[in-house]
């Protein structure tokens, strides 16, 4: 039982990590995109 406790908040961990580095990389993605348009064009 304590094993299986100990393997979920591993998934749960690698979950988290694999989350962060998509909303980095979505956000690096979405920045010269956000500084290139002037805000009047949007």
């Amino acid at each position: 039982m304590h094993k299986a406790h100990n393997i979920n908040q591993i998934i749960q961990f690698q979950y988290s990590l694999v989350l962060t580095q998509v909303v980095l990389v979505e956000v690096l993605q979405a920045l010269p995109l956000v500084l290139q348009v002037p805000p009047g064009l949007v």
